[in-house]
């Protein structure tokens, strides 16, 4: 919209300078002399003319929202005193310096962040509202009259910081701030929005504790906890998994896939991550954010990695819909496998199927599918061990045979729309391995 209104001004003025050049050349034009000092005249104004028209122009880009934005974003970058200008606020408590600009360069350090912030100043520009904007572009004057002067106003952060001792000293990137009293809350500011690092520091027990957080402090975080504490849990996940806490590895969980973290410093950030290592290399979790009042079991989610109770589901229905299947329809049962048809281990299990259907010899049969284990393979993919008891009964004479068979499949994630079915998430890519066949044989009395 400002851009649109720059462009419509400079439209109208580049037409009244053509038409005060025309209208020159015709009053020359119409003179009864037409000398060529009165020539040079005429092509010296057009060149003027056409001068003023250029350096307005440019005037109008050099001074339009998106250029004044990567102006000001190209300055603070460098930490350059030229980014003062471009940065203004309502709000007379705040003093604008490369200081207290410091922590929105910090922010802006990451390329989301930028994107984040161009498109909140050129895209949500307007009135600095009264509500949650850290910062909105708006025009605050004008440059050699004629262009819009455009500023990023600033709506500084006064956040309440709490704590559980008293006398702790409150740190804000290494300077320090206040002391604060257990249990209530104290507001500091005015604070620039952006990345800050809060610490606090009390002595209790003869013995200095501290808690170090590295946050983002805007509109959307207007009360922090900065308690000092250790907390204890039981991390869960699997088996020889890595466990890191803020990135910083603590262990490997143990066979039964648990690893317990005792009287570790808690802070307002404080994440959990497991990497998991299998034969096609390291496997990621998602992060887990650990509360201040976590002492229990506390575990972690692999994006993409089916979950022993959907495995669960997605074995024993797969199971069901091959025990339903007639001999020529096997329509339902292609749903579960990746590229249907086409895939192996989908014709594998239809040729299995077949064999009890086809032998005279047994009267009628039936599965028994068991989940054994479900390990992380790679982005998307997990390996799951199943057993599938086959039970047989004989159509000669009242005995039954029961057969197990180990199989250990790979299970791919094709859609994380969690809303959905478990088959409509998750298909079977592949057979990896098939083995521990064990026969029994029984006569009924």
């Amino acid at each position: 919209m400002i851009l649109h209104t720059t462009l419509d001004n400079y439209a109208f003025l580049v037409i009244l300078l053509i038409w005060i050049g025309s209208k020159a050349m015709i009053n020359n034009n119409v003179t009864h002399h037409h000398s060529l000092k009165r020539r040079l005249v005429s092509l010296v104004s057009i060149i003027i003319l056409g001068v003023l028209i250029c350096l307005v122009g440019y005037g109008y880009y050099y001074y339009s929202p998106t250029q004044t934005y990567q102006r000001a974003l190209t300055a603070l970058q460098h930490n350059s005193p030229a980014a003062l200008q471009y940065f203004n606020s309502n709000d007379s408590h705040l003093k604008i310096t490369l200081t207290t600009l410091k922590p929105l360069r910090n922010y802006l350090s990451q390329p989301q962040h930028v994107q984040a912030f161009k498109h909140l100043l050129l895209t949500k520009h307007g009135q600095l509202a009264a509500g949650n904007h850290d910062y909105v572009f708006q025009k605050t004057g004008h440059h050699d009259v004629l262009f819009n002067k455009y500023q990023i106003m600033i709506k500084p952060v006064y956040p309440q910081i709490i704590t559980n001792h008293d006398h702790t000293q409150l740190l804000l990137d290494k300077h320090v701030l206040t002391t604060l009293n257990a249990n209530q809350y104290q507001r500091i500011g005015p604070l620039v929005p952006g990345e800050y690092c809060l610490k606090t520091v009390a002595n209790f027990n003869n013995q200095s504790q501290k808690n170090v957080t590295k946050m983002i402090i805007n509109h959307q975080t207007p009360k922090i906890n900065m308690a000092i504490k250790k907390i204890s849990f039981t991390a869960c996940g699997y088996p020889g998994a890595r466990l890191y806490l803020d990135q910083r590895y603590q262990g490997r969980l143990n066979q039964h896939g648990y690893y317990h973290v005792k009287a570790y410093p808690w802070h307002t950030n404080l994440t959990m991550m497991q990497i998991y290592h299998s034969r096609m290399g390291n496997v990621h979790s998602a992060t887990t954010d650990i509360c201040d009042d976590n002492n229990d079991k506390i575990g972690v989610t692999y994006p993409g990695v089916i979950n022993q109770v959907d495995a669960a589901t997605l074995i024993k229905t797969m199971i069901n819909s091959l025990s339903m299947a007639n001999t020529n329809d096997y329509h339902d049962l292609r749903h579960f496998f990746v590229n249907g048809e086409q895939n192996a281990s989908y014709r594998y299990f239809i040729k299995l199927n077949q064999h009890y259907l086809n032998d005279t010899n047994i009267e009628s049969f039936n599965y028994v599918p068991q989940l054994c284990t479900v390990t992380p393979l790679d982005k998307d993919e997990a390996t799951v061990t199943f057993n599938l008891q086959t039970n047989t009964y004989s159509a000669n004479d009242d005995s039954a045979n029961h057969s197990q068979v180990t199989y250990i499949i790979v299970v791919k994630c094709i859609n994380n729309n969690i809303h959905l079915d478990v088959e409509q998430r998750y298909q079977i890519l592949k057979i990896v391995k098939i083995n521990n066949v064990t026969k029994q044989h029984y006569r009924n009395a």
